[in-house]
């Protein structure tokens, strides 16, 4: 999904630090440094063991345009940094914000056992008639499922 500044900043209460035009659109979000592609917004989220602020000069290094941050960092100039009160809150905030204006129809699947090998085999079947997201893996966690959603194209 192509989201512009503008909207990141409306949708998690952000004020932009520094940074670029408000009308710069971003399509790819990441809460790994490792993962981030060129031109992505980085969420550096607070974990048990680690802090995503600790990666933010990484993701920049690996092509971060945006980062989302609840306190200051030290940033190269052109990079925009969206300061929020709480990282975590602003990625479930774009995710929803994702899910309606999209509107997607979403099938569920739960269960103890064979969750991912039943939503490969129901991806597969929609898919002959319809456009298919799906969570990649087992990604159906705390930063998997919004992450995915902001993946989400309209129709």
């Amino acid at each position: 999904m192509r989201l512009s500044l503008l909207e990141i900043l409306e949708v998690t209460g952000g004020g932009e630090v520094g940074g670029t035009q408000v009308g710069e659109t971003f399509s790819t979000f990441h809460t790994d440094s490792r993962e981030v592609k060129q031109g992505g917004v980085f969420f550096a989220l607070r974990g048990a063991e680690k802090d995503g602020h600790q990666f933010v000069g990484d993701a920049v290094a690996r092509g971060a345009a945006a980062v989302v941050v609840d306190r200051r960092t030290e940033i190269p100039s052109g990079v925009v940094e969206v300061l929020v009160p709480d990282t975590w809150n602003a990625l479930y905030a774009l995710a929803g914000h994702a899910m309606r204006r999209v509107q997607p129809l979403v099938v569920a699947v739960t269960g103890s056992n064979g969750k991912t090998s039943t939503k490969e085999m129901v991806a597969a079947v929609l898919s002959r008639h319809f456009n298919v997201l799906r969570t990649q893996g087992n990604l159906n966690t705390e930063t998997g499922v919004p992450l995915t959603i902001l993946s989400l194209e309209p129709h």
